[in-house]
């Protein structure tokens, strides 16, 4: 199933409103967008009406036609043409984007026509500088892009979230909990290591919005660890965040994890499922998924989610389970091992 992006609705904060670029439908290649100059007697005139005329006459942006597959950017009662780079261009700290609209298209017609934007990234976005005032020893390695892990090298990634509402449930008489309402969950901190476990990122992330619950139990973090004013750690925006995950992934990157499906669905991005190589799976058998812990502590004779939970130690171990399965599989031990490690899992209460 291939999907093909249509509209982008942004807020501009400087002026506190939306813009939308849109892709020229196939049904307005006949009658295309007309763009009209603010002095221009006949836009006044016209401008009340804009879209009724646009779908009744043809005509062009200052001499370039609009065709199908063409982007059109709507700014109040500005229309212009626009790029794929500038839809997709968000290192402009003024425009977030609010809405994504996309399409699903023909198998056969997106193969050959359409071509996945890939997201465009500049070393000063990549390394840009932490937002924290008090910030204290970098726990990671900044690379150049030309360094960075590309096409089918392993990234190891670990994230980590924070709650900014709690599940919301209510008991029946018969003493059934019923949830009405997930928790939810926002992006906190993630973690990515090369191969060879060299630490690249290792972000906290901003949020503007009030924290219900840190889940210190699960994430590590604490109060103040993701506000500028106490945090020692390196802040960024949830978008720059996201923009590095994005171009990881468009560079072909295997991510090595342990739960990696549901924290990329929370994160709401998609990487290949042949991208992904997750230690959940990895090691599952049937009978029931193991958890990091247990598998470090089995297969690797090592303690970790002590006290706290630390997303680098989780994304290093992650890569040592993978590295073990492989030497599994070399050895043709795979499922001898993995039989092996549920009878122990069964006596040792999985612990």
């Amino acid at each position: 199933v291939f999907y093909e992006l249509n509209t982008v609705i942004s807020h501009i904060s400087t002026s506190d409103h939306l813009v939308v670029h849109i892709r020229i439908p196939e049904s307005y290649t006949e009658s295309q967008v007309v763009s009209f100059n603010a002095n221009d007697k006949e836009g006044k005139d016209t401008g009340k009406n804009l879209f009724g005329a646009n779908r009744r006459r043809s005509s062009t942006f200052v001499g370039n036609p609009v065709s199908q597959g063409d982007w059109v950017l709507f700014n109040d009662f500005a229309v212009s043409p626009a790029d794929i780079d500038q839809v997709l261009d968000f290192r402009s700290p003024f425009r977030n984007p609010c809405v994504v609209r996309f399409k699903k298209v023909e198998t056969k017609k997106s193969m050959v026509s359409h071509q996945a934007a890939l997201c465009s990234i500049t070393s000063e976005v990549f390394n840009s500088p932490s937002l924290a005032l008090n910030r204290g020893p970098k726990s990671f390695v900044s690379l150049p892009l030309s360094s960075l892990p590309s096409n089918g090298d392993l990234v190891a990634i670990d994230c980590e979230f924070v709650a900014l509402s709690t599940e919301e449930f209510k008991v029946l008489s018969d003493g059934t909990k019923v949830v009405m309402a997930p928790p939810r969950l926002s992006l906190a901190r993630v973690s990515c290591l090369t191969g060879d476990g060299t630490v690249f990122i290792d972000d906290y992330i901003v949020t503007p919005e009030i924290v219900e619950d840190h889940l210190t139990r699960f994430s590590g973090l604490v109060p103040g660890d993701l506000d500028p004013k106490t945090s020692n750690h390196h802040l960024v925006p949830l978008r720059i965040a996201y923009m590095k995950l994005r171009h990881l992934v468009d560079r072909g990157c295997i991510f090595v994890g342990h739960g990696l499906n549901k924290d990329f669905r929370v994160i709401n991005i998609f990487v290949p499922p042949e991208n992904i190589l997750d230690t959940v799976e990895l090691y599952y058998l049937g009978h029931r998924k193991l958890s990091l812990a247990f598998l470090a502590s089995y297969l690797l004779e090592e303690k970790i989610q002590g006290r706290i939970h630390d997303s680098i130690e989780d994304a290093r171990t992650a890569l040592k389970l993978y590295h073990k399965y492989q030497s599994f599989c070399d050895e043709g031990i795979l499922q001898e091992k993995l039989h092996e490690i549920f009878e122990q899992g069964q006596i040792r209460n999985y612990k």
